[in-house]
């Protein structure tokens, strides 16, 4: 980068204090500045993208400039290169599991690509953020998305299987219900029901393992409630 000026950052006149920055950060982010006010999209552009990235993965300006890069540079078609990001994606987001800028990116340059490729190893990455917190929004928001993009029989089967064992696990997992309820759908719209054998068996199991088993849980009677009057 030699041949650019490192911009630095203006927090204007009135700035109310100064936040001490590690070096390498102030450095990186200088040269990030000037890559965009050249508006750049190479190879090191995208390196140095990574290297900011790391520093700080929230950073949801870096993320889109990384995309503009990909999608320059004609990677975001090329299967490497995108598994190369999501594992960028998987390693920053370890240690920040709700950062909604890391769960928008895989979805991004799989919207391009197409996820089907990358199903398994995707829906295995979530079950593993699950395992720590079965809770999490952007998880299961993603997987919903990852289903409803790829839409096919045996993978809506798969994911039931999936999401009987959580429940079973815990029957007070509410995202786990929501989920089944996504699944016995097969992702359809609202006021577009199940047909009336599959509504039955998604009533037997709201009682006979979620009501009859915790009847104080609100969940799967929330669930049962549904079914029913959506016939």
């Amino acid at each position: 980068f030699n041949d650019l000026t490192p911009i630095l950052q203006n927090d204007g006149p009135t700035r109310v204090c100064v936040i001490q920055y590690p070096s390498s950060f102030t450095l990186a982010y200088n040269y990030m500045r000037a890559v965009w006010a050249a508006k750049e999209l190479s190879e090191r552009a995208l390196k140095l993208s990574a290297t900011c990235l790391k520093m700080n993965p929230a950073n949801y300006t870096v993320w889109n400039f990384r995309r503009q890069c990909l999608q320059f540079l004609g990677l975001s078609s090329d299967k490497i290169s995108i598994q190369n990001d999501l594992n960028l994606a998987s390693s920053l987001g370890g240690s920040n599991p709700k950062n909604y800028q890391i769960w928008y990116h895989r979805r991004a340059i799989l919207e391009i690509y197409g996820p089907r490729e990358f199903l398994d190893s995707e829906l295995d990455y979530i079950e593993k953020v699950l395992e720590e917190d079965s809770k999490n929004y952007h998880a299961w928001s993603y997987r919903q998305w990852i289903l409803m993009s790829v839409d096919e029989e045996s993978v809506w089967e798969k994911e039931m299987d999936f999401v009987c064992k959580l429940i079973k696990e815990d029957i007070r997992n509410n995202s786990a219900w929501n989920q089944r309820w996504l699944v016995s759908h097969r992702g359809k719209q609202q006021y577009q029901p199940i047909g009336l054998d599959v509504a039955r068996r998604e009533a037997d199991f709201a009682i006979d393992h979620g009501a009859m088993l915790d009847p104080y849980n609100e969940s799967p009677w929330r669930y049962l409630i549904g079914i029913l009057q959506e016939q």
